[in-house]
């Protein structure tokens, strides 16, 4: 069996704030919290039976993950390929099953003072009419290769969204978002739970891939007037109104490339 995770910071224990992200006082200890989050989940699976494991490093430059923190059964990928997969690239290479670590709330959403959809100029994100999250996007993502998602880490929100989507996916929530603050577990307790939850999920063979929609309304609501017009000019795509570009496409991968540009 092949697993594929994909792995972002905003939803690891402890984190709170835009500059615990990226460059900054506090952003290597998270870079080490996320990569222990993904090494939990690693070794869970390695306890269910799972001998290789595809990890993707999917926030902002995508290279965070410390290599030496993960098992020897797991390849890391860092950075971008420009494959139009995003957070997902390689999940193309004959992926089995799919995990998401440390994921987040979506774009417009109180759950987490760092909820956001793709890029912080971004105030709001639909999908047919539903707000989405990197979650919802990646999981059609696996869904249009027939790939089941089995677990899902990341702040009380995200696991709460995906609790509603399919009861099937196991989820582990390190963080509640409070107002701008967050109550975070022990990194201990936080990863011993991914661990178990990953275990359990790849032990319960609980797997399901959902039915796309039959199309794709996507609504892309910027902070800045200035971006949603450069987005209109994408083929197909149309300003609604002055912060709001629509794009509507039959084809998941069409709004995969949409978005590459866009998103």
């Amino acid at each position: 069996m092949k697993l594929f995770i994909s792995a972002d910071i905003e939803g690891v224990a402890g984190i709170s704030q835009w500059n615990e992200t990226e460059q900054g006082p506090w952003y290597d200890y998270f870079c080490q919290e996320m990569s222990s989050e993904v090494a939990a989940a690693c070794e869970g699976a390695i306890q269910a039976g799972v001998e290789n494991i595809f990890v993707k490093d999917g926030h902002h430059t995508a290279c965070n993950i410390l290599p030496h923190l993960l098992p020897k059964e797991a390849v890391l990928n860092r950075g971008w390929s420009g494959d139009g997969f995003g957070m997902m690239s390689g999940i193309q290479n004959n992926v089995d099953v799919v995990a998401m670590v440390g994921y987040h709330s979506a774009s417009f959403s109180d759950q987490n003072p760092l909820s956001h959809t793709s890029e912080n100029y971004i105030r709001n994100f639909e999908i047919n009419g539903k707000r989405a999250s990197e979650f919802m996007i990646n999981r059609y993502t696996c869904a249009m290769l027939g790939i089941p998602v089995v677990f899902v880490s990341g702040d009380e929100g995200i696991c709460e969204e995906v609790r509603q989507t399919d009861k099937k996916i196991e989820t582990f929530a390190t963080l509640q978002g409070w107002g701008d603050s967050t109550i975070g577990l022990h990194p201990e307790v936080a990863q011993n739970g991914i661990f178990q939850g990953m275990k359990q999920a790849i032990q319960a063979k609980n797997y399901q891939v959902p039915d796309l929609p039959q199309t794709f309304d996507i609504r892309i609501t910027y902070q800045e007037r200035n971006r949603a017009r450069k987005a209109s000019l994408y083929p197909e795509a149309k300003l609604l109104n002055p912060y709001t570009v629509q794009f509507e496409t039959r084809e998941y991968f069409d709004f995969l490339r949409f978005y590459s540009f866009v998103g």
